[in-house]
């Protein structure tokens, strides 16, 4: 999902906000004073330089530290760990994380985060370890019905089904994996791909439950850091078909995957009533079909 110039173009006299701050913050997006391509990225300041989109939000909300007090833990973790991971550039960055980190907006003191992850890891799983499948079956035609069988697993999860059946899901396509690694060229892009697919298969195996206690801000990285895997897979993909230096990530491709995981936390934090989401449908975006990714 793409954004254009302004990142989001809204009534400033249409709101349901209900606080002075969250007033002020939408009228301060209705000006398009949060604009995307000023901002490198979430949290992180690197090589980019120039001011996060968190320092644009935190001198929108009042200084220093004002977004931590909104934010909690878990959904920073994951946020972070997206906004480290190799995009393109630093506007794919930016457009790519942009919603999710306006959807976090107050959502401390309203969204269960242990909830919130577990929307987030089942929809890493429906949605976006099919696109790292899809690109392993690309590389690996003669497994094509066994990875074919294992996309549609993943996309018919019910998202509320025990915790049980996503690890035993998850231990069929890692089986299925194994496979692939073994019968995988000596190319080192099919190889890599594979395995970083493996990985992530088990990564959310592990996250894949109920209650994750003290451990919610680690799940949460791990999540994130699944789906950086699936999109190194995806890169693997790309770079095996003109033979390119193999990045761990980067290329529109893979950027699409990292879009999207973020895209999962931002419709999470909608669904569960956190007050930055209802600016999430303000913007005008293009909307980019993820199933043949």
């Amino acid at each position: 999902m793409q954004l254009t110039n302004e990142i989001i173009v809204v009534d400033p006299t249409v709101t349901t906000a209900t606080s002075e701050l969250e007033q002020k913050m939408l009228r301060l997006l209705g000006q398009n004073a949060i604009n995307s391509i000023q901002s490198p990225g979430l949290y992180a300041k690197d090589s980019y330089g120039g001011r996060t989109l968190v320092e644009t939000l935190e001198a929108a909300l009042g200084g220093p530290n004002s977004y931590a007090e909104h934010v909690g833990l878990t959904v920073r973790g994951f946020s972070e760990e997206l906004n480290n991971a190799q995009w393109t550039n630093p506007n794919a960055r930016a457009s790519g994380l942009v919603r999710l980190g306006v959807a976090q907006l107050f959502s401390r003191s309203v969204v269960d985060p242990g909830e919130w992850l577990q929307k987030v890891a089942v929809g890493l799983v429906r949605e976006i370890l099919p696109m790292g499948l899809r690109t392993v079956r690309r590389m690996l035609p003669d497994l094509a019905a066994e990875l074919t069988e294992m996309v549609g697993l993943c996309e018919g999860m019910n998202p509320t089904a025990p915790a049980a059946d996503f690890a035993a899901a998850m231990n069929r396509v890692s089986e299925a994996l194994e496979v692939a690694y073994k019968k995988a060229s000596p190319s080192r892009y099919w190889r890599d791909g594979t395995l970083a697919l493996l990985s992530a298969t088990r990564v959310l195996r592990s996250v894949c439950g109920p209650d994750y206690g003290e451990y919610t801000v680690l799940a949460a990285e791990r999540c994130a850091g699944a789906a950086v895997l699936v999109a190194e897979t995806v890169a693997c993909g790309e770079a095996s078909k003109t033979g390119a230096e193999l990045p761990y990530c980067g290329g529109p491709v893979s950027d699409l995957v990292l879009t999207r995981a973020a895209e999962l936390g931002a419709v999470a934090m909608r669904e569960l009533g956190s007050p930055g989401g209802q600016w999430l449908d303000m913007g005008d975006y293009e909307e980019v079909d993820y199933a043949d990714q």
